[in-house]
């Protein structure tokens, strides 16, 4: 008797864990299948560390924080003819965050939606960029040779995969062969079965080992999220070290990050490397004002000059005019084909980073666009953004900056 009433609280004990633990997953799960719903967009994209596991990558202790310049007011742009004010931009675009630098000083700072300048904001797909960094530092370092060599040189568990004999420049550029549907509207698309597999706990590692190849490597643009997982894998294998640790060690303190950041990860503590970075805005402006000065930031070469030359590099025709028809494709960078001068890092739901080189020009925005996925909607389409952009660039050029007197900032 005293066996049989052990035995039912042990297995009463077990029946409560098993409950606990799906029970969190099923948190997870319902918070991923709703994550861009219009009532709970801006807690999650606010706050996805919350409900997610997350490292944590420590701000500088010597925190960097750029001059005050003469404070612009946000100009009027046209798009096909049609005059946009810069608050309806900001409406309509359900932006959280906008901050401009010119010349390493900052002329624009303004917050929405109950955001600020603490506050960290998921970066989607703008985190793409800065693994690309993170991968040009470690081959900098002699972690990795050079980017002709093949992934599964360096990971063997992708040997019986569709990664097996491709180039990492060809994963670095959107170019692996690898067949995925990254359609966030379709249920069944590959990009939601990896979101609901994450949520149950499963790895990403195992998920792109499972991916198949479609097409000859180095030939066909797709844009694969799972290729920048891969580029993480390649800087944890090779430095040993967590995705988050390596950015603190070679980014996050050079930089002089005025604020932690956050790097969502998996249940195997691998982070979300396409996606998964949360940041507060004023410390994306200073990773695109370090890309903007070829790697040179705060007094120190941060990132090889050279790296970011390759970076924006396009030799291949496939790389050309991709995607919506405005832009090239680097090495996990958007470059708009008619201004050479011009990079751009691109996220989920209006996350972006704008650098000109030639104006020393550099803008930061978070969004919550609830309308990402319908292309029907203006202010979801790249071109309109881009023209915002540049019409904030010519207002800057135009009115020489430098020789400004002090405005008030436009109240949005």
């Amino acid at each position: 008797m005293r066996f049989l009433i052990r035995f039912g609280g042990i297995a009463f004990i077990l029946m409560l864990l098993f409950i606990g633990l799906n029970f969190n997953k099923g948190k997870r799960l319902y918070r991923v299948m709703n994550f861009f719903d219009k009532e709970m967009i801006h807690e999650n994209f606010y706050a996805s560390t919350d409900f997610f596991p997350a490292h944590t990558i420590q701000k500088s202790n010597k925190p960097y924080r750029f001059e005050k310049g003469n404070i612009i007011e946000l100009p009027d742009f046209k798009f096909k003819g049609n005059t946009h004010t810069a608050k309806n931009y900001i409406d309509s675009a359900y932006v959280n965050g906008l901050a401009v630098a010119k010349n390493n000083q900052l002329v624009f700072e303004q917050y929405y939606n109950n955001n600020s300048e603490s506050t960290t904001h998921i970066s989607w797909s703008v985190a793409k960029s800065f693994v690309s960094v993170l991968l040009g530092m470690a081959i900098e370092e002699g972690l990795i040779n050079n980017v002709n060599e093949t992934v599964d040189q360096y990971l063997p568990q992708l040997k019986g995969s569709g990664y097996k004999g491709v180039k990492i420049v060809d994963v670095l550029q959107m170019s692996s062969g690898i067949g995925f549907n990254e359609d966030y509207g379709d249920f069944w698309s590959d990009i939601n079965r990896w979101s609901r597999g994450f949520a149950m706990g499963e790895s990403q590692d195992a998920f792109a080992a499972s991916l198949k190849r479609i097409t000859e490597p180095g030939t066909v643009f797709d844009y694969v999220s799972l290729d920048t997982h891969v580029l993480g894998m390649l800087v944890v294998q090779t430095s040993g070290k967590h995705l988050s640790d390596y950015m603190y060690e070679k980014l996050w303190q050079p930089l002089g990050a005025e604020f932690d950041a956050q790097w969502n990860c998996d249940n195997e503590d691998m982070e979300i490397a396409f996606g998964g970075l949360n940041i507060a805005l004023r410390d994306y402006l200073k990773f695109g004002q370090m890309v903007c000065d070829h790697g040179f930031f705060n007094g120190n070469q941060i990132v090889p000059k050279q790296w970011l030359a390759e970076s924006r590099a396009v030799e291949k025709d496939h790389l050309r005019k991709i995607a919506d028809g405005s832009t090239d494709y680097g090495y996990q960078w958007w470059l708009p084909f008619d201004d050479k001068n011009e990079m751009v890092a691109r996220g989920h739901s209006g996350q972006y980073i704008y650098i000109n080189l030639e104006s020393k020009t550099v803008i930061a925005q978070n969004s919550a666009n609830i309308h990402n996925n319908n292309k029907s909607y203006l202010y979801s389409n790249f071109p309109v953004i881009l023209t915002f952009f540049r019409a904030i660039n010519t207002h800057l050029n135009t009115n020489n900056i430098s020789n400004l007197e002090t405005s008030t900032t436009t109240n949005l």
